[in-house]
């Protein structure tokens, strides 16, 4: 078989370790795949092809937010570089991840694909394959039937005067009736992600697959010898807070605002801040110990294994790498339901209150904190659930049920 993926990066970022890791586990199975991509790094390697540069990408966003079309419209020169790509490659099957970034026309790529018969799989990482803009549609409901229109939250997503959201939800539902069926299968990265995707009107009628984000469980796995906590300048004993950049702004989706309640409330628990931060926070409660960014993805999980506990606190999550990593390395994680993690998560090793529920969340982390957990049986249970080769054999499943592909 071959397969080729398209995805806004190669291999940075959670997307792009995805379809790296997917594109190496099927070339040790015989099978060949080529990575597309338009955005980030450039990867002088066989099997990669960059369609789209950055000096293109960045004209591209301009654009995009003049017109307030952020997934179409004025990306024709890298978009077409793309289709030539795959006429030249003839794929078996095409597989589509995460192409936003400004690097693709989403709408002409769909048609091109449906209307030449296209084996296509499409995975789900976020919402805005089926609503008009925004990757977390959380309580509305328009984009379902309706159709996304008059977007409370256009100007903050599109950075443009101009709400597009109807005229992208039309062309995108436009885009998907030219697929025969059999043609496009739909993969989510959690139930709950999927159940959403059943309720629009765009993909109800396609084939229904979920598949977990596969994880480096050679990285994140329990490790029985752990160096001493104090020559690392963290706390003996902790709360992990991860995310890729900690705000205390109370409308940031991932919650660090409720992370300094939660240490205002707790001060004999100390919570470790593994992120990124743009500004000072020399305000923060004492017992939060800010260490910036992981350096390495053996750092992280280093982080991960000396904990008591990892903390969840967005709004929406369609999967939660947090949850899945935290839990290959055998602790716990608790947390606001999100969506996608409470769905992902291994359900005896995690709890979870409702959004916005501090009192209820407190009790929860107090319980989860003290608690004694074999970590080794964590470890091995997640292991075997979200690992790479679990992701890529139900991937395997997947390209095969297509007719005549073998």
């Amino acid at each position: 078989m071959k397969i080729l993926h398209i995805n806004v990066c190669a291999s940075s970022g959670s997307t792009g370790k995805i379809v790296t890791s997917i594109s190496k586990i099927l070339g040790e199975k015989g099978h060949k795949a080529i990575i597309c991509y338009g955005a980030n790094e450039f990867v002088n390697a066989e099997g990669y092809f960059r369609f789209c540069s950055e000096p293109v990408r960045a004209i591209n966003a301009i654009t995009s937010r003049l017109t307030g079309i952020m997934y179409g419209g004025f990306l024709n020169w890298s978009t077409n570089k793309l289709i030539k790509k795959i006429i030249s490659e003839t794929p078996d099957i095409v597989h589509i991840h995460c192409i936003n970034g400004f690097t693709v026309d989403v709408f002409k790529l769909l048609e091109f694909l449906a209307e030449n018969s296209y084996n296509t799989v499409l995975t789900l990482h976020a919402e805005f394959m089926f609503t008009g803009l925004c990757s977390h549609a959380f309580d509305c409901l328009k984009w379902k039937i309706e159709g996304c229109h008059s977007c409370q939250r256009s100007k903050s997503i599109s950075k443009s005067f101009f709400d597009q959201s109807s005229y992208s939800w039309r062309k995108l539902k436009k885009a998907y009736t030219l697929f025969a069926t059999t043609k496009l299968k739909v993969v989510s990265v959690s139930p709950w992600l999927s159940h959403r995707a059943d309720e629009s009107v765009m993909l109800h009628r396609f084939d229904k697959y979920v598949v977990f984000n596969g994880i480096n469980t050679d990285i994140f796995h329990y490790i029985s010898s752990k160096p001493n906590n104090s020559s690392h300048n963290i706390p003996e004993k902790f709360c992990l807070f991860v995310t890729a950049s900690f705000s205390v702004d109370k409308d940031d989706n991932k919650g660090g605002f409720f992370l300094v309640e939660l240490a205002k409330r707790n001060p004999a628990i100390q919570f470790v801040v593994a992120s990124n931060y743009s500004r000072p926070v020399d305000y923060l409660p004492n017992n939060i110990t800010l260490l910036g960014k992981a350096k390495t993805q053996e750092e992280l999980s280093r982080l991960y294994n000396l904990a008591n506990v990892s903390l969840l606190l967005s709004k929406r999550e369609t999967f939660s790498m947090v949850t899945a990593e935290s839990l290959c390395c055998g602790t716990p994680v608790v947390g606001f339901k999100a969506g996608g993690p409470e769905s992902i998560t291994l359900k005896e090793y995690s709890e979870f209150s409702e959004y916005g529920d501090l009192d209820t969340l407190e009790k929860i982390l107090i319980n989860w904190f003290d608690k004694p957990v074999d970590k080794k049986k964590i470890s091995d249970k997640a292991v075997s659930k979200y690992s790479e080769n679990a992701m890529t054999s139900a991937y395997m499943d997947i390209y095969k049920s297509f007719a005549n592909i073998i």
